[in-house]
């Protein structure tokens, strides 16, 4: 059953409650692209662990370009190469357009070839510490996003006094005051 809503209560509210249902899958895929992030970062701390050339910068160049790509290292650039490959294939076909599609399109395709050419070039080193930051990053962008996900889900069962989901019905016909 549609709960019927006074337009001060969608004012209140933002009118977001029509769109409660819209707000869960957001909120699933923010929580799932955070556990995607979680793990990246913890397979690429594990790879990285214990390098000289992770506690000293200067180490980064020496011998280059003939260092060796450990299998925990090339696991990690693999990883993150099939992840933004299929994230684009995935943006361009299946994804809801956003607001940020264009952003989020360009990002995906330029961190797809820095990984690529970084892994050709033997920027190893740099490159896993640069993929670090930007997986320590991601993971406190998505744990943001899901913050304010939540709060804006609990600010609307609030607003509406339900305890429940407010969901949209077929026979819906709007609100009225």
């Amino acid at each position: 059953m549609v709960q019927v809503l006074s337009w001060s209560q969608l004012w209140l509210t933002g009118g977001l409650v029509v769109f409660f249902p819209a707000l869960r899958l957001v909120l699933n895929a923010a929580a799932f692209e955070l556990l995607g992030h979680v793990v990246f970062l913890c397979i690429g701390l594990a790879a990285v662990w214990g390098a000289p050339w992770l506690q000293d910068s200067r180490q980064f160049w020496d011998g280059w370009p003939h260092h060796d790509l450990s299998a925990p290292l090339h696991v990690l650039y693999q990883l993150k190469l099939g992840f933004y490959c299929s994230s684009i294939a995935t943006y361009v076909l299946w994804d809801v357009r956003r607001s940020d599609f264009a952003a989020t399109f360009t990002h995906h395709v330029a961190t797809a070839l820095l990984l690529g050419m970084s892994l050709h070039h033997k920027y190893w080193r740099v490159g896993s510490v640069i993929m670090l930051l930007n997986d320590a990053d991601d993971t406190l962008m998505e744990t943001a996003k899901l913050a304010k996900l939540v709060l804006r889900i609990a600010w609307l069962k609030l607003m509406t006094g339900s305890a429940h989901d407010v969901r949209e019905e077929e026979d819906y016909q709007g609100c009225t005051g």
